[in-house]
């Protein structure tokens, strides 16, 4: 049974200071950085500051928040774009060391949650309240093409909509996403000569012609 946490009224209220000083994100380290900070990061890690990323540092920020403190947590993305690295760029969840499992079920929201018990925190983006911040709402929906997206209103909309569009819920994880994944046997592939996983049949998958590459 998931439990909704309670978020921040969908109200655009009055900012006491100006945006820019204000911390945008943390990393699971307790560092926060401002949100020109996150534009920089994400332009380091991602190429650009894409307006998936710049609402992921949020959400991501906003689950580090309400986990219990001193725990070894993964995470879970139900999407492949952006939110991935939003993850492997606050945490030390990555798709590498198998912290972070994508499982792509198409919706923009991701889980971080306790590796031993499988408890942890949801964060979703509420769609009910996309509608106050009209860019963000086209950018969401795709309501727009994008070479008809105005790039700095919507980043304006993210920033000052922030976590006021995210909503939280506690978790537990499917008891599958919490056993190490393991390769197991490896054997010498007698078609190609590489190695491979035993379980995946008598040749490895390439030979059984599932390559990503073209051959003569």
């Amino acid at each position: 049974m998931q439990k909704k946490i309670a978020s921040n009224p969908p109200t655009q209220g009055i900012k006491k200071q100006p945006l820019s000083s204000v911390h945008w994100c943390r990393d699971h380290r307790g560092k926060r950085y401002t949100f020109e900070e996150s534009l920089e990061r994400a332009r380091a890690f991602h190429g650009y500051p894409a307006p998936g990323l710049i609402i992921g540092f949020k959400m991501v920020s906003l689950a580090l928040e309400r986990l219990p403190k001193k725990i070894l947590f993964e995470a879970v993305s139900e999407t492949r774009s952006c939110l991935p690295d939003a993850v492997q760029i606050l945490t030390l969840c990555t798709v590498g060391n198998n912290w972070l499992k994508i499982v792509d079920l198409g919706r923009f929201a991701l889980a971080l949650y306790d590796k031993h018990t499988g408890e942890g925190v949801r964060v979703s983006i509420d769609s009910s309240r996309l509608k106050n911040w009209p860019e963000f709402y086209a950018w969401f929906y795709k309501t727009k093409a994008k070479h008809e997206q105005d790039t700095g209103a919507l980043v304006k909309d993210i920033q000052n909509a922030g976590d006021q569009v995210l909503n939280t819920e506690t978790i537990v994880i499917q008891p599958r996403y919490l056993n190490k994944i393991s390769k197991g046997a490896i054997a010498t592939c007698p078609d190609c000569g590489e190695g491979f996983p035993l379980k995946h049949g008598s040749t490895c998958r390439v030979c059984q012609g599932e390559t990503p590459y073209q051959t003569p």
